[in-house]
């Protein structure tokens, strides 16, 4: 059981190491503002609050799980307000994070609006208690077992979005930092766009791509096709490299959003295990005077 921890805590950090993808950019899907800062506000909901949660490789000891909780306001119509706190465990390695960010919409015309975004990050890491166990470990763990530490940092980003599309950029872990002798986080772009195309008078399809580029020139990329069902239930598939397959789907009643992803993977690491697990519910409370002079709304924001 240690000995399978311990791979788990490598096979981890060495991800997160080489920034391939950030656990909480993993759920952009249910809310492209926990991918870019400059989605808050990007949407025609005045205020929105979720709760995301993300069990990876269910079955396996001590393999990554992420919590995290998500907020967003409009101050008016042109200015907004984010904030992310997020827990990561994996293996003996924990990660509490947060995210604080402002958000200015520019007008571009009566259909389409340009956001700028700048956030303050920091992430608090550490090992459990039960890392002190007598193993022999190689000389990155041994680097990393240092007191628990705040590591602040900035993310920035510009996302533009009208009634059909969308399309943004943003950088995290702008500043570097270590963790003893060990890079944590190289600094990391994500690309996100898309576009909603109607399928009938009340079904639309929605397109998105994503792209993940570190410092390191190490290159991910999702593709995604959603279909909405009268703003009402959704569902769709999604293609994540390297080699890894997600269904998804959700409802909104009322003011509440609900979702559910299922991620499987076609490498050998999914041997033994029940695949990977998404949840997220969110209240979401409509600014219509915000929002409806000014327009518009991202359509395809949840």
């Amino acid at each position: 059981m240690k000995r399978l921890a311990i791979i788990i805590t490598l096979l981890s950090f060495s991800i997160l190491a080489q920034s391939q993808n950030l656990p909480i950019y993993n759920q952009y899907h249910f809310n492209k503002y926990l991918a870019n800062t400059a989605a808050a506000g990007a949407t025609f909901f005045g205020t929105s609050v979720g709760l995301y949660g993300r069990q990876q490789w269910m079955g396996v000891p001590g393999a990554p799980r992420t919590g995290s909780v998500a907020a967003t306001a409009l101050i008016n119509s042109d200015n907004a307000m984010g904030l992310i706190i997020g827990h990561d465990t994996y293996g003996y390695m924990k990660d509490i994070s947060f995210r604080l960010s402002y958000a200015y919409h520019a007008k571009l015309s009566e259909d389409a609006r340009l956001s700028l975004g700048l956030g303050f990050e920091g992430s608090m890491y550490s090992f459990s208690p039960s890392f002190s166990d007598p193993v022999v470990l190689i000389d990155r763990i041994n680097n990393l077992t240092v007191p628990s530490k705040f590591f602040p940092n900035f993310t920035a980003g510009f996302y533009y979005y009208s009634s059909k599309a969308y399309f943004g950029i943003s950088a995290s872990n702008i500043v570097k930092k270590k963790i003893g002798k060990e890079e944590a986080l190289p600094t990391q772009m994500f690309m996100i766009g898309g576009r909603v195309f109607p399928v009938s008078r009340k079904t639309n399809m929605d397109i998105t791509y994503a792209f993940r580029l570190n410092d390191d020139l190490d290159i991910g990329y999702d593709l995604n096709a959603k279909l909405i069902f009268n703003d009402f239930f959704w569902t769709g598939l999604s293609y994540r490299s390297p080699k890894i397959l997600m269904a998804m789907t959700g409802v909104n009643v009322g003011y509440w959003s609900f979702g559910y992803a299922f991620e499987w993977s076609l490498t050998k690491i999914m041997l033994g295990t029940y695949g990977t697990h998404e949840v997220m519910v969110s209240y979401n409370i409509p600014s219509k005077k915000l929002r409806s002079k000014s327009g518009p709304f991202c359509p395809a924001y949840h």
